[in-house]
């Protein structure tokens, strides 16, 4: 079961709850709607005051124990009552808009009406029958302490609740999300000994293999990577790769990894055969370093197949393979084994007061200090835990956070405790955040934008009723930068041209991960076995589905709950319709499903049967043609994704139904995009690689919540719609590739231009020669929001105007290449000059962003 209690009645539950009796529900009296309500809030508050009782019991609340047992009872029992209050939030909405109905409407209206009231009657009927089922959960209680239950009940009485404040990401510069030299203490000698041993090539192997061994989290992979990078390495080597082997070492998969490292090209679709030869081809004379990252394997046949296929390397080619089993250095090395030892006490501490603020514990008293050289010994030279710990102090208020941290038995009695008790002090938000990550396949790099998407679909991000109406998006991405300052993650990577940044999570942190949610998420392989019914979230790890799609059959078939249908592998996807119809068919409450890089003809009308969907994506999908008009119905649907749907003849009818989609991206072969009227809660609307398209239509009134706008390979796109410069929201625009686009057609000064403008990207517009007036005007504005600006590759560029540069000095990123080189050089010369004066930001500085 869930380690944590906080979330057995989810606040977003209470939160609807309350927002609908707020709202007098206006619904038919005769269904008794709000007496309902009431009584739930009231069985609600009741089993919230019981599981504040439970949180302190001796008792362990493993799954197994009758405290476990009812815990866990409680939680099914709530799992539909998310949905069941959306649809009683939706007829609320839907009663609202049949007042505002056209006078021609009524005899549809009247028909909508009783095909609502019996919907209503079924909701109100489901509500109450969770209702009567938690209120027996309730009854049944396990036997508490009598002392301790009596403690409980006078301090629920005495002190108001505990509630988790939101907390903000600590600022220790952006400079902290990547791995340099700085981040790294005490392994400068491990670092020259190992380029010295790549460097060497007198061992008389053409290609050596060198082995890294060490224990889980003692910073193998930190330390080679360091190596990898380095400027001799880099340029002594003709060719590098980095793979990461994982405990299946699936020669197939890691040759795939291989080609993609060494080249930046997919092949997922090449047989064995022709991926052996092309790896061949590419290798073949030259001097190459690879990194096989966490190998496994000790079958030795194995390893020589993957070797026979790299001895055509130039001579001084190197392998290096990272492994905790000593038992794999003799089966693949030919340089002797190279063990990486625990960090000795001096750098333990450097490192600990690195994360711990140094400033905090020195300045602290000699007592604090001892306490800190205590956890410090108890991490056992191993990094990871001696950053958590570090990590741990710093969030630390009190002396007596210390102390019990130092003496908690967690210590003595679990491997790599700094981790759990890591987890245990993290706040009841980031708990369920933290644990769904699971989901993703160990050491994959994980889009911002994907997680945080997905987070949003469950409801496992707080509004903040405190920050000035926040977007869920910033608040998912302060999350993820909260859990990487505590090193749940790791490699925390930006890219160019957008706005969110990649991820890992470090393998034991993965592990700790999937314990916690063993009961919830499962990453499926072909080879699982004994899968709990209890399962709520499912994935994919498998790239090769031949041969096994009645074997996923058959696991769906085991399972009776499931939320999330998720692919996380890219380019890996569905081929047979029979497993879609099957998840359409069993799991009614499906939340999310991914069905990326699939290659199927249709969709099936039945998907309008999964009413509670947020979430449905067919991304990549080059053979679907058209999507059923009912898909329109899917009133709950908060992201639809339809990029790289090629073939994509037209959109659904009445989309403007979909009145909660907040993320919506398409591809089209239309040469006009539809008319997508009264989006009002859209966030982000991405139109992709619409070949033929020549214009588009955003309404003036619609799209008031916008926030980003991304326009991609639309090569025939003429002109942009007069909306655009209405987008009061708007705080990204990026338009990449769109050869006839002309930003200046029908330029208005009266146009108050993007006030919310933070990133611009523009990329690839031959046509453009300076910006327009509605984007100089926000940029020009003394209340501008512009952070950064990136022009590139556009080859009419003329500059920009005056006035707009000496708006620049308040941009910490600016960014023009690729254009004219008179202006590139003219423009940024008067920066630089201007802002030294200034304390100018890095002009050379490349701005936060991400492939898209």
């Amino acid at each position: 079961m869930a380690e944590s209690l906080e979330h057995v009645v989810p606040d977003l539950v209470l939160e609807k709850l309350d927002s609908l009796l707020a709202q007098g529900i206006g619904l038919e009296k005769r269904l008794d709607v709000g007496s309902e309500l009431k009584l739930l809030r009231a069985t609600l508050s009741t089993i919230q005051d019981l599981v504040l009782v439970a949180e302190g019991q001796p008792t362990q609340k493993t799954e197994g124990s009758e405290l476990g047992i009812w815990l866990y009872d409680i939680t099914q029992a709530m799992d539909s009552m998310p949905s069941l209050l959306d649809e009683l939030q939706l007829e609320v909405l839907g009663r609202k808009a049949a007042q505002r109905t056209r006078p021609g409407s009524i005899k549809r209206e009247v028909r909508s009406l009783f095909s609502r009231s019996n919907l209503l009657a079924s909701t109100i009927s489901h509500i109450k029958e969770v209702r009567m089922k938690l209120e027996k959960i309730a009854s049944q209680k396990p036997n508490f302490n009598s002392t301790v239950y009596a403690k409980r009940v006078v301090d629920m009485h005495v002190r108001p609740r505990h509630v988790d404040m939101y907390v903000k990401p600590r600022k220790r510069g952006m400079a902290q999300f990547s791995i340099g030299a700085t981040d790294i203490i005490g392994r400068d000698q491990e670092k020259k000994n190992i380029i010295q041993l790549l460097m060497h090539s007198g061992d008389g192997e053409n290609v050596s293999v060198l082995p890294i061994v060490g224990v889980g989290g003692i910073g193998k992979t930190t330390l080679v990577r360091w190596v990898y990078d380095d400027v001799q390495i880099a340029t002594h080597f003709q060719k590098r790769m980095w793979v990461y082997a994982s405990e299946s070492f699936n020669i197939t998969k890691i040759i795939k990894e291989m080609i993609y490292s060494a080249t930046g090209e997919k092949c997922g679709n090449l047989t064995l055969d022709q991926l052996q030869t092309l790896l061949r081809r590419i290798l073949d004379g030259k001097r190459f370093l690879l990194i096989l990252d966490d190998v496994w394997n000790r079958d030795r046949e194995k390893w020589l197949k993957l070797r026979a296929l790299l001895m055509g390397g130039g001579h001084g080619s190197k392998i290096v393979v990272t492994t905790r089993k000593i038992g794999v250095g003799p089966i693949m090395g030919t340089i002797q084994t190279y063990v990486l030892s625990p960090l000795p006490p001096e750098e333990s501490w450097s490192l600990f007061l690195k994360h711990a603020c140094v400033e905090r514990v020195e300045g602290e008293s000699s007592n604090l200090m001892e306490f800190g050289y205590q956890v410090v010994e108890k991490c056992g030279g191993i990094p990871i835990q001696v950053r958590m710990s570090g990590n741990l102090m710093y969030s630390a208020k009190e002396t007596e956070d210390w102390t019990s941290m130092r003496d908690n038995g967690i210590w003595s009695s679990e491997h790599l405790p700094a981790l759990k008790l890591s987890y245990e002090k993290l706040p009841s938000h980031l708990k369920p955040c933290f644990t769904f990550c699971s989901i993703f396949p160990k050491n994959s790099e994980i889009r911002s934008d994907d997680l945080v998407q997905l987070w949003i679909m469950h409801d496992l991000i707080k509004p903040i009723s405190n920050q000035g109406g926040k977007e869920m998006e910033d608040i998912g991405e302060e999350y993820i930068k909260e859990l990487y300052e505590r090193s749940f993650f790791q490699d925390f990577e930006k890219r160019e041209h957008g706005a969110c940044f990649r991820i890992r999570m470090h393998d034991l942190v993965h592990d700790l991960a999937a314990s916690l949610a063993q009961q919830e998420n499962i990453m499926l392989t072909f080879a699982a076995k004994n899968i709990s019914r209890k399962i709520r979230h499912v994935s994919f790890s498998d790239e090769d589905w031949s041969g096994h799609e009645q074997k996923v059959l058959n696991f769906l078939g085991k399972l009776t709950d499931v939320q999330t249908i998720l692919f996380p592998v890219d380019g890996v996807g569905l081929n047979n319709e029979s497993i879609v119809n099957t998840c359409i068919e069993r799991f009614k409450s499906m939340q999310v499903l991914d069905l990326s890089d699939s290659r199927f003809e249709a969709l099936p009308e039945s998907i309008t049967s999964l009413k509670n969907l947020r979430f449905l994506s067919l991304k990549r999908n080059d053979r679907i043609m058209k999507l059923p008009d009912s898909i329109s119905r899917l009133k709950n649907l908060r992201a639809l994704m339809l990029g790289g749907c090629s073939e994509l003849s037209n959109l659904p009818k009445d989309m403007e139904l979909m009145i909660n989609l907040r993320h919506l991206e398409i591809t089209t072969k239309e040469e006009a995009l539809p008319a997508l009227n009264s989006f009002k809660s859209l966030r982000y609307l991405g139109v992709v690689g619409c070949v033929n398209l020549k214009s588009l239509f955003l309404g003036r009134e619609t799209f008031t919540a916008l926030g980003t706008l991304f326009i991609h390979r639309c090569p025939s796109l003429v002109s942009l719609p007069c909306g655009v410069r209405h987008l009061s929201a708007l705080k990204i625009l990026r338009i990449d590739d769109c050869g006839t686009l002309d930003l200046l057609d029908g330029d208005d000064d009266n146009v108050p231009g993007l006030k919310s403008l933070k990133l611009l990207v523009i990329v690839k517009l031959p046509r453009l020669t300076t910006l327009p007036k509605w984007i100089l005007q926000a940029a020009a504005s003394p209340f501008n929001t512009l952070s950064c600006i990136v022009i590139e590759a556009c080859p009419n560029f003329r500059g920009l105007p005056q006035e707009v540069l000496q708006k620049l000095d308040s941009y910490p990123k600016f960014k023009i290449e690729d254009c004219p080189k008179s202006i590139v050089s003219t423009q940024m010369h008067m920066l630089v000059t201007k802002k030294k004066r200034n304390q100018p930001p890095n002009v050379s500085e490349v701005c936060p962003c991400a492939e898209q």
